[in-house]
This record gives structure tokens, sequence and C-alpha cells, in this order.
């Protein structure tokens, strides 16, 4: 099991999605402090897109050949 801070994000399919938040060592001036990178995350929560739709019925004609 890894020691690094984990966040798990709802993906595109409704899957979670482990992310590692701190990947690498940054240099001091790269780091944030975790009320800035809050705000970034959430500007780019909202600016996903909606989740991908329900495969139909002319989806499964495709998936057969």
């Amino acid at each position: 099991m890894s020691s690094k801070p984990m966040l798990h994000v709802t993906g595109p399919n409704g899957e979670q999605v482990p992310i590692c938040l701190f990947p690498f060592p940054a240099a001091t001036d790269e780091l944030i402090s975790m009320e800035e990178w809050l705000e970034n995350a959430r500007a780019f929560a909202q600016s996903d897109p909606p989740p991908a739709p329900k495969p139909t019925k002319a989806d499964d004609v495709f998936r057969r050949r």
C-alpha cells in the first residue's frame, strides 16, 4: 500500500479514480497552499464534461459485429 496521500475523484462514468496528491518532489517555489489547490480542483471539476451517455440497443448491434 502506498504511503503517498491519495484523493479519489469520480470519473466520467461514475468510477472512483485515485489521484496521488504529491506524485513527485516539487521545488519550494512550485508549492501552493491547500486552499489554492482546492480552488483549482473545484474550477477543474466544474469544467468537466457531463458523464458519457448510457449505451442503447443500437449500440449493442454494433458491439456484436
